[in-house]
């Protein structure tokens, strides 16, 4: 019974922490000073404080944003940016990595629908997964 309060306390603490600092962030990053808004970007996008770099053409584009919100996201690319960064990353701290494939299941009917989403939200989550699975591979 103790362990069910503490988990839905916990939950619930974390849940409130996403939201509050999504909300800081979207604010802060509606702000017109686009200069400024591109550095937050980078900043969240990190792995281990490296920026996830991004890999030739992106499409990347400042006004794909509204706030820290991609209006395009493209999730298969960020996958595939994520993934080389953890492969490096793991590459460094343990002198090995496993190869990490990142297949594109999207049906070409809904290829040209826009994912609309928060890139570094996607960024992090597929990062803490990759890593997971990378130290026990």
């Amino acid at each position: 019974r103790r362990l069910r309060e503490m988990e839905e306390a916990l939950y619930r603490f974390f849940t409130a922490r996403v939201g509050l600092r999504f909300l800081t962030e979207h604010h802060i990053l509606s702000d017109d000073r686009r200069d400024l808004n591109e550095d937050l970007r980078v900043q969240q996008s990190c792995l281990e404080n490296v920026p996830i770099e991004s890999s030739g053409d992106t499409g990347d584009d400042n006004t794909d944003y509204l706030g820290c919100i991609q209006k395009n996201c493209d999730p298969v690319r960020e996958a595939r940016r994520v993934a080389d960064q953890v492969r490096t990353h793991c590459e460094e701290a343990y002198g090995i990595a496993p190869d990490v494939d990142i297949v594109d299941c999207t049906a070409r009917k809904d290829a040209d629908i826009d994912f609309t989403y928060v890139p570094h939200h996607l960024q992090y989550m597929l990062s803490e997964l990759l890593k997971n699975s990378c130290r026990a591979s």
